[in-house]
């Protein structure tokens, strides 16, 4: 079980926008985390992700379009991160 509160905040306190989505896993409910990082943040993100949830799943793709939403600073080309940042299973 891992609690992804501290990720997100983390996260969040780094300029990087955060949606959560309650999903269902392997072993039980589990919390999904998109974000969309710019390439210059990639790695500030990662290892913000490593240090809060070093077992955290995730994948990395390239974005195309978008049309709304939180982005910081930068309008170069964006990577998604659609995973799961916490690890098998939420606390409530």
């Amino acid at each position: 079980k891992f609690d992804t509160s501290n990720l997100i905040k983390h996260l969040r306190e780094a300029n990087f926008g955060v949606t959560s989505v309650n999903a269902e896993g392997k072993n039980g409910p589990i919390k999904m985390l998109f974000s969309i990082v710019k390439r210059k943040d990639l790695d500030g993100a990662l290892q913000i992700i490593n240090t809060h949830n070093p077992n955290a799943f995730y994948t990395i793709e390239e974005v195309q379009k978008v049309n709304e939403g939180h982005f910081g600073a930068s309008t170069r080309k964006s990577f998604f991160f659609g995973g799961i940042f916490g690890s098998s299973q939420m606390r409530k």
